[in-house]
């Protein structure tokens, strides 16, 4: 044991580990040495940050069932292979294990209750994880880039999966999500590319933005009537997306929500949907089957862009305004109903539809004389 001090502060050294005056702070780990195992000495309550940070040599670190807290970036980019969080362990901030490139298992036990962002963040060889039942709450970033994991158990405590927590997870392929979901963060999926159904469970109401953008062999996706909340972008690009039904109790449909599902054919409107976003459809190339329901008010610019299966369309009474390039490039589309409710149309409207064959509007109406001065004018046919 030897006493160094650093800063006017008095610490301990014992073979090369520095900890407090009271040994029960381990301070830093020595980023050499012959050790491939370390056991962390008994009565030491927090490992400090960066304490372990790019370590070289330790394979394996054993808890001594004192340590409550495990601080930022204290394992960070280490050569860690396996981890077992005690329940004796209650926080990991930040960053504690990111980077870890040759980890490959984690158990968590009960205990757990507080975990910060990024804590395993692109621990690119990490392929079992076990989630302890005491924890509410996924961080953000917290398995971020961990190309190597397969599936997760989720605890059926869980209610809140956070921004971006899952993003990169390219091999991530089962994932059943608990019950007691409420609120799925930001990009929380974003590009599991070999993640291919996932149901979510009723009593979950809010699902961020982008949450699944990019999920490109996602075929199945159940969403209960109670999710009310869905953000921009939330299946952009899922191309094996074939169908789906939403949600009852949604009224308002995000802007670009199936953007470039190109094997999208069927959708199940919700029956008090109001407002269909910018581009929500767009890109929807295997569209075809296209039921608008009655409450619908507002159909957002590019909605419908380049849907070049759509043949025939029929906007509900009730419709008021119609986006720019609403439905531009849909070269399938033969017939087109617009009822007298519609008060304002963009420009581009139906540009690029080469096979239109009619445009049914109400005599008198708005979109009579909005036909009249495009080039569609001469396909004009009465409601």
């Amino acid at each position: 044991m030897k006493y160094v001090f650093k800063d006017g502060v008095c610490f301990v050294r014992v073979k090369g580990v520095v900890y407090d005056k009271t040994m029960q702070v381990l301070v830093k780990y020595p980023k050499d040495g012959n050790d491939k195992v370390f056991t962390i000495p008994p009565d030491i309550t927090s490992i400090e940050p960066g304490a372990f940070k790019k370590n070289k040599t330790l394979k394996e670190v054993k808890f001594n069932g004192s340590v409550d807290i495990i601080k930022e970036k204290a394992f960070k980019k280490s050569k860690l292979k396996n981890i077992i969080i005690p329940k004796e362990v209650k926080c990991i901030e930040k960053a504690a294990f990111e980077k870890c490139t040759k980890l490959k298992r984690v158990d968590m036990e009960d205990g757990l209750s507080e975990v910060g962002s990024s804590v395993f963040a692109g621990c690119t060889s990490l392929s079992q994880i076990s989630l302890p039942s005491s924890l509410h709450q996924l961080s953000s970033l917290m398995f971020a880039y961990c190309s190597k994991l397969e599936q997760v158990v989720l605890p059926e405590t869980l209610e809140e999966i956070g921004e971006s927590c899952f993003a990169e997870c390219t091999e991530l392929k089962k994932l059943k999500l608990p019950s007691t979901l409420r609120t799925i963060g930001e990009t929380a999926f974003v590009n599991c590319l070999s993640l291919e159904e996932i149901e979510i469970p009723q009593g979950c109401m809010t699902i961020g933005k982008a949450a699944f953008r990019g999920c490109a062999t996602l075929k199945s996706v159940r969403m209960p009537d109670g999710l009310h909340l869905m953000g921009d972008d939330m299946f952009t690009d899922c191309a094996a997306l074939t169908e789906v039904r939403l949600p009852d109790d949604l009224r308002d449909l995000a802007e670009m929500t199936f953007h470039g599902c190109s094997s999208l054919a069927s959708v199940i409107m919700p029956p008090e949907l109001e407002s269909i976003g910018n581009f929500a459809f767009s890109s929807c190339i295997s569209l075809r089957d296209l039921k608008l329901p009655g409450s619908l008010k507002t159909i957002g610019e590019g909605a419908f862009m380049e849907c070049s299966s759509v043949q025939n369309l029929e906007l509900p009474e009730g419709v008021e305004s119609i986006g720019d390039k609403a439905l531009k490039n849909c070269k399938s589309l033969k017939t087109i109903a617009l009822p007298a409710s519609v008060k304002a149309i963009g420009s581009n409207f139906l540009d690029g539809c080469e096979r239109l064959q009619s445009v049914f509007v109400s005599k008198d109406s708005f979109c009579e004389s909005y036909i009249r001065q495009s080039p569609y004018k001469d396909l004009v046919k009465y409601l």
